[in-house]
């Protein structure tokens, strides 16, 4: 019986492209790194498919220490603006060529720049499915955008949100799917670790994300927290979008990323999910953390929208805060009540166990059909 094969294009950032670099082979350090992707791949297999991964996003390609290095890198980014339309045609071209060659019946991307309507209208000619995961709202993009055009051809974008009513009319996808979020097991789980390891990975308070300006509604709520407590740590980027008034930004330890993600969660007291701005705008869906941190069989503090209702308990599988005062109040009554943590750590990591990338593969692979 010929296998059902999955073309899995996907768009690599620098910053995931420089920890990759450190593997034995660049597609292993994307999916030790990137543990959607990975979940992604395990999913589709799981489900009889061949998957062929494809991470060139340019024709003509880079020595992979271009993006070690700044002068390299600014090389790549001159080239990419003065030849992007000729590159373009080309990749594409290339692209299409590759899927017939590997007799794809899918293509799967994740909000993917690179991909053109040209493309996407060669595949309808073939008889070729094409589907792309949308993870942000759609005005975070200008209507000019590559990624924006081609909402429409594909036959089918796919969100944890329901981001339909944020697309312009002009913009509007063919056909859109509200999806829970998924979980890689791999990674996202229980973490048991030395005693070495727990001086390096365990916090009291932790908050992973961005505080880049886009999500400025997050400064103040760690400000609070920082000014109070000295044992808040904070991962992710944009740290350079912070005004130096905020103390917060002493608590910055950088980005993190891999196994290093989930043994941070699994091993620290409270984990806050701070949602993005406008977030309250979404009819439904929820973040992928949320489920995250009860994954890691930790206690879940997160900022309370109406949407965590469609998943969870809160008292029961996480916790949620209305207001600041709210949140410094249950920081302090759950850094004392380690068993009652516990408890409602434990119960969202029951809670979540059925969310599973073959799950959610199914349930994209019924829509699309």
């Amino acid at each position: 019986m010929t296998k059902k094969v999955v073309y899995f294009h996907y768009f690599i950032s620098d910053t995931i492209m420089k920890l990759a670099l450190e593997s034995d082979t660049l597609i292993e350090g994307i999916r030790e790194n990137d543990s959607a992707t990975d979940g992604l791949i395990i999913g589709f297999e799981k489900l009889g498919y061949k998957v062929v991964f494809d991470y060139k996003t340019d024709f003509f390609g880079f020595p992979n220490f271009f993006v070690k290095f700044k002068f390299f890198n600014l090389i790549k980014r001159v080239y990419k603006k003065v030849f992007r339309k000729l590159d373009s045609y080309l990749l594409n071209k290339l692209l299409q060529k590759k899927i017939l060659a590997n007799k794809a019946n899918l293509l799967f991307t994740v909000l993917n720049p690179t991909i053109s309507i040209g493309t996407l209208l060669f595949l309808k000619e073939n008889n070729i499915k094409s589907i792309e995961w949308f993870g942000v709202f759609p005005f975070q993009f200008k209507s000019r955008d590559n990624v924006i055009l081609t909402v429409p051809h594909f036959d089918l974008i796919v969100s944890a949100g329901n981001l339909l009513p944020h697309f312009d009319n002009r913009f509007k996808p063919a056909s859109f799917l509200q999806v829970p979020p998924a979980l890689n097991f791999k990674s996202i789980k229980k973490w048991e670790l030395s005693i070495v390891e727990r001086k390096k990975y365990s916090h009291d308070i932790v908050f992973i994300g961005s505080v880049a300006k886009v999500h400025s509604n997050r400064w103040d709520i760690l400000e609070a927290i920082s000014k109070k407590y000295k044992n808040l740590s904070i991962y992710g980027y944009g740290i350079d979008n912070v005004p130096d008034k905020y103390a917060f930004k002493k608590n910055y330890k950088g980005s993190i990323w891999g196994d290093d993600y989930g043994k941070v969660i699994s091993n620290s007291k409270i984990v806050l999910n701070l949602f993005l701005n406008n977030y309250s705008k979404m009819a439904s869906g929820m973040n992928t953390r949320a489920f995250e941190i009860p994954g890691c069989g930790s206690f879940e503090l997160s900022q309370y929208v109406p949407n965590l209702e469609e998943f969870f308990t809160i008292g029961e599988d996480i916790e949620a805060f209305k207001d600041v005062n709210d949140l410094l109040n249950k920081i302090d009554y759950y850094l004392k009540n380690k068993e009652e943590r516990e408890i409602i750590a434990n119960c969202g990591f029951q809670k979540v166990q059925q969310y599973t990338f073959s799950n959610l593969i199914k349930k994209i692979l019924t829509k699309l059909n």
